[in-house]
Parts: C-alpha cells; structure tokens; sequence
C-alpha cells in the first residue's frame, strides 16, 4: 500500500524569529492606552481616583465607543442631578457604561496589586448597585443610574456611614442581561487585582429590575459575594437558585402595597431561604409601595449593615455556625483560642462564648471574623 507523501514548507530560524517580533509588537500595540485583562498583575490600574470626568452636552459629540475587552475613559451628559458629579468617574467597558465612586479616603492611585487575595484587611470593600427601569439610559446617558443612590452614598460618605466603592452601571434597556451581568463580573474580579477591593466586603443591591439582576448576578457567582439586597423584585424562578445562594445572606425589601412583587410572593422566597439554611432578613415597608428605595436610602440601618458585613463573620443556623465553603482551609476561635481540630466550613455550638474564623484562599490567611458571633446557649 503506497503511502501518501506531505510536503511541509521549510522554516528558517530567523523567518521565526521574525514572526514572533510582529506578534509581540502587535500584542503590544492593541494594548497601548487599554486595561488589557491579563493574569500579570504588574500592569498598573485603568482605574484612577485622579481621572477626571468629561461632560458633553449632547451624545453628537461623545466619541467612538472604544473596542470590546478594555476598560477606557468615557464621558457623560449632566441633567442637573443635585449631586457632585465630579465624584463619581464615567468609564466604559465592553460597551457597558458605568460610574466609580472611590472611597473618601482612597489614597493608593497607580496600585500593583501584588497580593490580589490577600485577605479582609488589605482593601476597600465594593457595593455594586443596579438601577431599575426608570433610570435606563444611553451609554452617554449615564447619570441616570446615579438619579436616586448618587447623592444619597455621597451624603452617608459625610455622615462617616459608607467608605466604600459604588459601581453603579449603566443599562440602556433598563433590564440587566447576562451579558451585562458577565461584565460586571469581569469588572469586580478586575478591581480585586488592580484596585485593592476586599474579597471580602462585595455587596450588591438593584431595586425592581435591578433587584432581579442583582439576584441574578449572585446567583451566577454567589462566593463572589458578602450580601444581596434585593428591593421590590421576586420571582418564582428565584426558589432554583437558593440551595446554590445558601451561604450569602440576603435582605429582602418589601413594599407593603406593591403588587408586583406581593408581599405574599417575597414572603415564600424568605421561607425557603430559611428552610434551605440560608440567612435572610426581611423587611416589610409599610405605607410604601413600589419605591422601596427611598426610604431604604434614608435609613441608616442600611448603611451600617453595608458597612459591617464581611464573608469572614459567621452565622449561625440552628446549633450550628457557618460561613462560605469555597476556601481552601479554616481555623475556628472560641473566645480568643483556636478550636482544635475544627477546620470546616461549619462547626457545631458546643459552648457560649464569641465565635470567629479564618481562611486561607489562594494560600494566604485571612484575619479573624471583624464581627464575631456571640452564642449565649
């Protein structure tokens, strides 16, 4: 049986090399000026509290949207929002607008993040906050977004109640697409390298359609975060997703007079939350209907749980406390002392006193729990 002879071109040592060269400056070349996203986190941040915001007065002159898969400047149309909007930067990704409040007391601009795991006490923490339907708005359009949280995180900054980043992006349909949700993702992982965010303190909240993204978006990743604040938003569809949320507490917001959600349907997504060993807490506005926002905005009971929750503080479930499953060892502390022998994710009360943990993730140790629990029987 004959066999069939391939001729292979010959290949000479410098036409390689030369090819490489090409590649290398191409490679090069596509990233200049972008936050190309890469695994080397010696490039520093496309993220500056020192960028300063450009207003246009009409979408005619924004410029060309940048290409897909870098995170680059962007502009924004002023409406005259009571607020400053200086504070809050315009950036666009992949098409997505959004807006970046830096924590007042963010110093550390041009970061190399060269521990980007390295636990509860090297960073920021970040709240994501996804608009409803009536703020949608074109990618120029992107102060819609801030009609309702802008001021209010800005007033609880001054009142030293928030110290944290806001991301808040910018939909134009008012509704939050995977897609969307995707590269929120690709920006909160971003932000953990470069940025110094906390892994720790990532919270997301989104009120009516915003509400059912920000379920959404915890529940594509839910270890990516420390709380869900669900306003005004509930669905049947939900009940699938909570054996896979069970270990990130969530608060439920609703108005008493809303009918889309009832009270009764919020009511049944908190049993099985419940009954699933999850942590919820919830909240029944009453003479409130739809808008549960505003007066959620005004209550500084937001604020302080915003500021205090933290992946490594344990809950308790029955006789037993726990906390997120994903790490790769834990180190539990009765009162101060180790627990021998207790490195799982959940352990048994065997006595009162003030419970708290570590973790180790990606090798590193965290700190203990910010906020211990307290079993008195």
């Amino acid at each position: 049986m004959m066999k069939r002879l391939v001729f292979y071109p010959r290949i000479k040592l410098p036409q390689v090399q030369f090819i490489l060269h090409v590649l290398v400056m191409l490679l090069l070349f596509s990233c200049k000026n972008t936050a190309c996203f890469s695994q080397d986190t010696t490039i520093v941040s496309a993220l500056s509290s020192l960028d300063t915001l450009t207003i246009i007065d009409s979408a005619s002159l924004a410029p060309t949207i940048p290409a897909y898969g870098s995170i680059e400047d962007w502009v924004a149309i002023h409406h005259g929002i009571d607020l400053n909007v200086q504070r809050y930067k315009s950036y666009i990704y992949s098409g997505l607008a959004f807006r970046l409040l830096y924590p007042q007391n963010y110093q550390n601009d041009n970061i190399v993040a060269a521990e980007p795991h390295a636990g509860a006490t090297k960073g920021y923490p970040l709240v994501i906050f996804l608009h409803g339907m009536g703020e949608k708005g074109k990618v120029t359009e992107n102060e819609a977004c801030l009609r309702y949280v802008g001021k209010a995180f800005l007033d609880a900054e001054e009142k030293k109640q928030f110290n944290s980043y806001a991301l808040i992006p910018q939909s134009e349909s008012g509704f939050w697409t995977y897609d969307n949700l995707s590269k929120i993702i690709t920006l909160t992982k971003y932000m953990i390298e470069k940025n110094h965010v906390d892994p720790m303190r990532i919270s997301v909240m989104g009120i009516s359609s915003g509400a059912d993204g920000a379920w959404r978006l915890s529940a594509l990743q839910p270890s990516l975060f420390c709380l869900l604040i669900d306003l005004s938003a509930a669905d049947l569809s939900y009940l699938n997703d909570i054996p896979k949320m069970k270990y990130l507490p969530v608060w439920i917001v609703q108005g008493a007079y809303d009918r889309k959600p009832s009270p009764a349907l919020s009511q049944k997504i908190v049993n099985s939350i419940n009954s699933s060993g999850g942590t919820v807490r919830y909240t029944l506005l009453k003479n409130t209907g739809h808008n549960t926002l505003v007066p959620m905005l005004g209550n500084p009971a937001l604020f302080d749980y915003l500021s205090s929750v933290n992946k490594l503080n344990p809950v308790r479930h029955g006789n037993y406390l726990k906390i997120d499953s994903v790490y790769d060892d834990y180190r539990w502390y009765l009162n101060g002392k180790i627990i021998k022998d207790e490195n799982k994710y959940s352990i048994a009360v065997s006595r009162p006193g003030s419970y708290a943990v570590q973790v180790k993730d990606h090798g590193i140790w965290s700190g203990l729990s910010p906020v211990p629990i307290d079993v008195r029987k």
